[in-house]
């Protein structure tokens, strides 16, 4: 088998300026090559002298890869055509394009019969290992997805095997294993520009990160992704092993010294932001194990399943992230302080109103308490519900004089909130705590 990967540009400007051509000659039966390297000359403002026909072409290659253009008859005739995913992303905005690139995930294949790279004969799908791979470890280097390479497409081994590989080095502090030479081709694989400049993900100093957007939107479509583009006559273990993401946490679960080190990590912020505290997938993960992926108020609520089986679940942080600013010696992103939850009670404890929420909040204290002094996350229950979840708002809920009050402080809450995070506003919570009271006193209260 031959892997190919996209060589000659991974940008979001190439890829624009690409598909700005084809769309304006969608209604053409097709856009000849020579056509396209003329108007991509104007596009880019290359010079016209001594340019490759072939780098010219190529600025279309990202496009190619990711099903948004194609050659007319799929045989790579010289001639372009835009498709439909295309035409959408093209008049689209930045979370349509970015929706439109997750269903492209889904349904094409990039290891083979791609029209971007026509030798390239893998059932590896590398865009989708990339993402899986920063789902799986939080985070991903480009030396690391090398090795998941060779691992999965050279050596035909699982996902899940090279996933633990990686996460023993990380553990034991012990460089990647060599691998040869000829994979050195694939570290600069083009795709991880596009994907950054899109803002699927973000890369920090050498290492890529799922974007908050990301984070918040399309974690199970990662997770359900496979990294295979045909699994006919593929090993059924390959299949499973790489989709029961569980059992990588099993890893850690099992090892009560790994599980230790992760509870009592020292906290730090989120590399992706300046107010918000890193957290740990798989300290969540393990809770839900050790609650059978059952709610905590109602073991008989239903969500649906994942891919490998297990009920889904969310985790709710007792003491809320934003806490730890209060609690500067413990981390609490910790096994203790977290709730196996589903998601219509998540929504509760945080949007109920506030009787109801003082009697959730009653019940978890009562049954957590006793773990939480044990983690030195010494907190009585009234401060913890004064301090963190009175209103949600920095103001008791009950003061107002009605519902149309409350909507009007709630939605204040949460403009305040998604601007905040939409333009990434380097403002402190008590900076925001502040406004929000200025703005609910000036337009709620009097």
């Amino acid at each position: 088998m031959t892997l190919v990967m996209p060589k000659q540009t991974g940008t979001l400007k190439a890829l624009n300026a690409s598909l700005k051509i084809l769309y304006n000659k969608r209604n053409q039966e097709y856009v000849s090559n020579d056509e396209f390297k003329e108007l991509i000359i104007e596009e880019l403002k290359f010079s016209k002298d001594k340019q490759d026909g072939a780098k010219l072409v190529k600025q279309s290659e990202m496009a190619r890869y990711f099903g948004l253009s194609g050659f007319y008859k799929k045989n790579f005739d010289r001639k372009q055509k835009i498709l439909p995913p295309g035409i959408n992303f093209y008049e689209g905005d930045k979370k349509t394009k970015i929706s439109i690139i997750f269903t492209q995930l889904n349904n094409i294949s990039f290891g083979k019969n791609s029209a971007a790279v026509k030798t390239s004969n893998s059932i590896i799908d590398p865009p989708k290992l990339f993402l899986k791979a920063i789902y799986e470890l939080n985070n991903l280097s480009i030396k690391e997805f090398l090795l998941l390479v060779f691992r999965t497409h050279g050596q035909k081994k699982t996902f899940k095997e090279s996933i633990f590989e990686i996460i023993s080095s990380r553990e034991n502090k012990k460089k990647l294993p060599k691998f040869p030479k000829e994979y050195d081709k694939f570290n600069d694989p083009k795709f991880n520009v596009f994907l950054t400049d899109l803002g699927i993900v973000n890369k920090i100093k050498d290492k890529y990160y799922l974007s908050f957007l990301t984070q918040e939107n399309y974690l199970s479509d990662i997770s359900n992704l496979s990294i295979y583009n045909d699994t006919k006559g593929l090993d059924q273990r390959y299949i499973s092993d790489e989709e029961n993401i569980n059992e990588k946490f099993d890893y850690h679960y099992h090892n009560k010294e790994i599980l230790n080190k992760l509870n009592n990590r020292k906290p730090k912020l989120d590399e992706n932001s300046r107010t918000r505290y890193a957290t740990d997938r798989r300290i969540k993960e393990t809770v839900f194990k050790n609650n059978d992926y059952k709610c905590f108020f109602d073991k008989s609520h239903k969500t649906f399943l994942r891919i490998n089986g297990t009920q889904f679940m969310e985790g709710h942080h007792i003491i809320p992230m934003k806490a730890q600013k209060d609690f500067k010696n413990v981390n609490i992103d910790r096994v203790d302080n977290i709730l196996c939850v589903c998601p219509n009670c998540h929504r509760k404890i945080h949007l109920s109103l506030q009787d109801e929420k003082k009697q959730l909040l009653r019940k978890v204290y009562e049954a957590k308490k006793k773990d939480l002094f044990n983690s030195k996350l010494n907190i009585s229950f009234d401060d913890l519900y004064k301090r963190y979840y009175l209103g949600n708002l920095g103001v008791d809920l009950s003061e107002f004089k009605n519902q149309t009050e409350i909507k009007k402080a709630l939605l204040i809450d949460k403009i305040i909130n998604d601007t905040v995070k939409k333009d990434k506003i380097g403002a402190t919570e008590e900076e925001i705590d502040l406004l929000k009271k200025h703005l609910i006193k000036e337009y709620v209260k009097d």
